[in-house]
């Protein structure tokens, strides 16, 4: 479209870059390299590129092949209305997920590293609660993690709150004691991780200290 843009409208034409590598990347093979062929030809008629961090517009700038002086990094912000805490100093410490609940996102690896924790003495009280999307295909995932739970004797200790709202989320976060999404791959912006620090929960020291 950028070519048949500038030639009808006489004017800069500017991309943003937002997380485009995962799903090409899942393409079967013949479909991803003939899609990552066109992009890096039309690439050539971008002005320039707006990510939202150094890392990913790096990451981008190398597949696509365009010049470093035509990269710009505008970092993703999050509305902080609404963020507060709930948690009592004295209430369960509370280890807390919030992203898409897939293997790529780290939650199988936060639940054998939770289910580690439950068996030493100063952890057998924290509580995990998991939050974010969850899409037919992440269903067996979030299936499979469950009896793997029950089956350590945790899963009574696990609550799930899938696809929430901005109220159900502002809540969610208000919880938690702390946070941790172990993704496998680099993170493109991490909203979750301005969302977790809108809601204090890395000033929520006390709590931490009494688990440590």
């Amino acid at each position: 479209m950028v070519a048949e843009l500038k030639s009808s409208l006489n004017c800069p034409v500017l991309c943003t870059l937002q997380g485009e590598d995962t799903f090409l990347d899942a393409l079967p093979e013949a479909n991803r390299q003939e899609a990552w062929g066109v992009l890096k030809k039309r690439a050539r008629d971008i002005d320039a590129f707006i990510a939202p961090s150094r890392y990913f517009g790096e990451l981008m700038q190398s597949r696509l092949g365009f010049h470093a002086d035509r990269l710009y990094v505008v970092p993703n912000g999050i509305p902080v209305g609404g963020y507060q805490r709930s948690k009592l100093p004295d209430d369960p410490a509370v280890l807390g997920f919030f992203a898409r609940m897939c293997e790529a996102k780290g939650l199988p690896l936060l639940v054998d590293a939770y289910i580690e924790l439950k068996k030493l003495p100063n952890y057998q009280a924290m509580r995990l609660m998991v939050g974010g999307g969850m899409g037919p295909s992440d269903e067996p995932v979030v299936e499979a993690l469950k009896t793997k739970l029950n089956q350590a004797g945790c899963l009574d200790d696990v609550t799930w709150h899938p696809n929430l709202d901005r109220q159900e989320k502002l809540e969610f976060f208000s919880k938690l004691t702390v946070f941790s999404v172990p993704a496998l791959y680099g993170e493109t912006y991490g909203l979750y991780l301005l969302e977790a620090m809108a809601a204090g929960v890395s000033r929520d020291t006390a709590a931490a200290r009494r688990f440590s």
